[in-house]
């Protein structure tokens, strides 16, 4: 029996390179797995990178939603500069109607919902055709004529003009010496003097119903009353003293 043994070592030494190279390769694999600090770092990292980027996106959501409450805020104050700006005619006059009659009318009665004076101030404002100048002071030209016109339409609702059988051109756009009728025998409703003030209220069988005002005391040059059968009730107001 022949033995080879050159072959026999031949084997022995490819089986031991195999060996050497599969622990050089288990060797360089295991180099190049990350170790157990080097995977909490990059752990930390990406945590940090985590944070980093939700508190970029955070800090641009409240950047936004305070740009956007800014807007918001602008354009409100635009907006109410611009409404003020543009007043209502109506709503302006008002307002001085209210100041000037605060000096001639109770402020209770023009204050209280569905008073006489309340009702022809908010006419003599907001309804009224001619649309006579507020005065501001008692020497304005256009004092009395503003003053008699009011006490006028306060008479109006007071004694519930809209019931009148005939309302003698009361709240018209005419002034207030032409708020009247002629009729058969007399001048029915407000008949003026020479300057121009009422003198004269006659309107008898009128269906009027209610209490005569005191803002019947404006009317200083006042002279002849005349409302018999009708249903005016209540005492006469003081302020009648300063008729003539």
């Amino acid at each position: 029996l022949t033995l080879d043994t050159g072959s026999q070592s031949n084997r022995t030494s490819m089986n031991n390179s195999r060996e050497l190279a599969v622990k050089d390769d288990g060797e360089r694999i295991h180099d190049q797995l990350p170790t157990v600090e080097e995977i909490h770092a990059g752990t930390k990292r990406d945590l940090n990178r985590t944070r980093s980027c939700r508190n970029h996106i955070c800090r641009r959501k409240i950047f936004y939603i305070f740009l956007v409450i800014l807007i918001i805020v602008c354009l409100s104050l635009s907006i109410a500069l611009i409404v003020s700006r543009t007043e209502d005619p109506k709503d302006a006059r008002e307002k001085l109607v209210q100041k000037f009659l605060d000096t001639v009318s109770s402020s209770d009665d023009l204050s209280k919902d569905g008073s006489p004076q309340q009702f022809a101030s908010r006419w003599i404002s907001r309804h009224d055709l001619l649309e006579l100048t507020v005065p501001e002071r008692k020497d304005d030209n256009n004092y009395r004529a503003f003053i008699t016109r009011y006490a006028a339409a306060v008479l109006y609702f007071s004694l519930g003009g809209s019931e009148w059988n005939d309302n003698c051109h009361f709240l018209s756009d005419k002034g207030i010496c032409e708020w009247n009728k002629q009729n058969e025998l007399v001048m029915l409703g407000i008949v003026c003097d020479d300057n121009n003030e009422p003198k004269d209220i006659t309107m008898p069988s009128n269906n009027m119903i209610g209490t005569i005002p005191t803002e019947i005391g404006l009317l200083t040059s006042l002279e002849i009353l005349v409302f018999k059968t009708n249903k005016v009730s209540g005492t006469l107001p003081s302020e009648m003293v300063n008729l003539q």
